[in-house]
């Protein structure tokens, strides 16, 4: 091994964070993608044939890190990740984080535990703080540990800005306080704090583009071939620590429900690395453009069907890298797609949809089953949506239904997981309401037991969204809220809450998909009209029976469940119906 700034290591931190050159790489996505990774395997078996494993101590710690984040880039499984944090714990560098902490809380110590070692240089210290940090992400944050993620970026953060700062107040660490303060800001966006979120990212950016002044400036003092390589990565990096930075934003605008605003984010990103090498941030970027325009379009509209054209292309080029994040992504939007459409059509439309939400669900199992103990955010959302698809069905089997929403809950607690599978995992409050729903349909609950009934669930998931900050699933929880109480024969409350939704919700969450169920939830509360225009009395009577069925079919699925709400037998059924009917021509002559 050469010296800590040897050319295999700054090769592939070049490679992992701008790419190869434009000129380099070959047309076609799929290409180019397999040819950047195999360069960087190249790379990483270069650097393990000259003993990088027994080089110093930084950069050791450096080469580990990059792995890292080379695995994260391509979405693939975290053994990085797993070696960065055995190699850290030999070191006992997390506790001696640990202690640090401690020891500066404490009024007594008057910091008198340091962090840094006598042999430490700014360098060592610097590394030894971004492994730390890559551990925290890579290693806590992405296999769903947040909370330990964001206890150690803090710790970081403010280790930075006491020890760091301290060893070279002329060099300020904006590399590093960029990277800490773009971690943390992912860590409040996974636990509903969007503004602390968007706060993050944007000392993210300000401190990515102090960083890129600063190294400019250093690099106009170089020699002229030194200096135009230079200038030229550190403008690739910059442009490169934008565009995610745009795309977190995007993905904070998309989960609040401000589609428009994360659709400009969004391009702006994909706009800036259109001439870099970075084909598998492009690629992620294209995901989250076409996520956005599939929830800002009606189900089953031109738009909407080219969209989700485009998210099967997303998952196709995932898929051919072995990309799991991207894959999984991909093929949750998808399958929620289909099931938003399902839901917006009457019964007897909703075949061809829910057959293409029966493939999306069937590929997520698939992908579960493949990645084995790390597939299960794909086979918990593939219950919840089995579940849902079934109870979106003509004859919904709610005992089958039932039966994958406990298979979902039953799950280890996502600690061990991707962040993906939701710390409160939302989807399955959703799915058993919808399912509470379902039965009460059938069996309405007795009188007193508001316990059991679907609006109390709805409005539990209503108040938890709002603790929450996530106003997108207050949005779905009301109308569903609304449908429930309309369901319960309580139309004044649902009539409440749908003008809540229009005053306060309607105008800012642009979801399509929560627009067509609220003219969901209208229907289910309008009623129709009882006339009398004249004093016949067999008139009027079919009048009444024609608006008791009326009413009874617009809150049921079938004859068979309008007769038992109406607590009729199958023969009163028949004969309500004949009775119904409309007089002949003749007679209305």
């Amino acid at each position: 091994m050469q010296s800590r700034n040897s050319d295999g290591l700054e090769k592939l931190k070049r490679l992992i964070r701008v790419g190869l050159p434009l000129s380099e790489m070959p047309p076609g996505h799929g290409s180019a993608a397999g040819l950047l990774e195999a360069q960087i395997k190249k790379t990483i078996k270069a650097l393990d044939d000259q003993g990088i494993a027994k080089a110093p101590l930084a950069d050791a710690l450096q080469y580990k890190t990059l792995k890292a984040e080379f695995e994260y880039a391509f979405g693939k499984p975290g053994s990085a990740a797993q070696d960065l944090e055995s190699f850290l714990a030999a070191k006992r560098l997390p506790g001696r984080l640990e202690d640090w902490f401690a020891s500066a809380r404490s009024p007594q110590s008057a910091r008198s535990f340091r962090f840094r070692e006598d042999a430490d240089d700014r360098d060592a210290l610097r590394q030894k703080i971004w492994a730390l940090m890559g551990l925290s992400f890579y290693g806590k944050y992405l296999n769903g540990d947040v909370r330990t993620a964001f206890k150690w970026l803090n710790m970081l953060r403010q280790l930075i800005e006491s020890e760091l700062l301290e060893m070279d107040t002329a060099h300020p660490p904006h590399g590093t306080r960029a990277r800490v303060h773009y971690f943390l800001a992912h860590c409040y966006r996974t636990m509903r704090n969007f503004p602390r979120s968007e706060t993050h990212f944007l000392e993210a950016q300000k401190h990515a583009d102090r960083r890129l002044r600063r190294e400019i400036d250093l690099a106009d003092r170089l020699p002229d071939n030194e200096r135009r390589r230079k200038r030229q990565y550190e403008y690739q990096f910059g442009v490169i620590c934008t565009a995610r930075v745009l795309t977190g934003l995007g993905r904070l605008a998309m989960l609040q429900g401000h589609l428009r605003r994360a659709g400009q984010f969004l391009h702006s990103a994909r706009t800036l690395i259109v001439p870099s090498g970075m084909e598998m941030l492009k690629l992620v970027v294209d995901s989250h453009i076409a996520i956005t325009e599939r929830r800002l379009c009606e189900p089953g509209a031109k738009g909407w069907q080219l969209t989700l054209r485009e998210l099967e292309t997303c998952y196709r080029k995932f898929e051919e890298q072995d990309d799991r994040h991207g894959t999984r992504r991909c093929g949750q939007e998808l399958a929620r797609a289909y099931l938003d459409q399902a839901e917006s059509l009457p019964l007897d439309k909703r075949s061809a949809p829910l057959a293409a939400a029966d493939r999306w669900i069937d590929e997520l199992g698939k992908l579960g089953h493949k990645w084995g103990s790390r597939g299960q955010p794909e086979l918990f959302r593939m219950h919840v949506f089995r579940a849902c698809r079934i109870l979106l069905g003509a004859t919904p089997d709610l005992a089958l239904a039932e039966q994958d929403l406990e298979k979902a809950n039953s799950m280890d607690e996502p600690q061990r997981h991707s962040q993906d599978l939701g710390v409160e995992r939302v989807e399955v409050q959703l799915a058993q309401g919808m399912l509470r729903l379902a039965k009460q349909s059938l069996s309405p609950p007795a009188d007193g037991d508001d316990g059991n009934r679907a609006s109390m669930h709805f409005s539990q998931l209503r108040d938890f969204a709002r603790r929450s900050n996530d106003r997108v699933l207050e949005s779905e929880a009301l109308l569903r809220l609304a449908i429930a109480e309309a369901s319960e024969n309580r139309e004044a409350q649902a009539q409440q809450h749908l003008d809540v939704w229009r005053r306060y919700h309607a105008p800012f969450v642009e979801n399509a998909s929560l627009h067509c169920l609220h003219l969901t939830a209208l229907k289910s509360i309008v009623r129709p009209q009882l006339d009398f225009p004249s004093l016949d009395l067999d008139e009027n009577l079919r009048r009444v029976k024609q608006y008791l069925w009326a009413l009874a079919k617009a809150r049921s699925k079938n004859d068979t469940e309008a007769a038992r709400l109406l607590r009729i037998s199958r023969d009163r059924m028949l004969e309500l119906k004949r009775a119904v009917a409309p007089p002949p021509e003749d007679d209305r002559a």
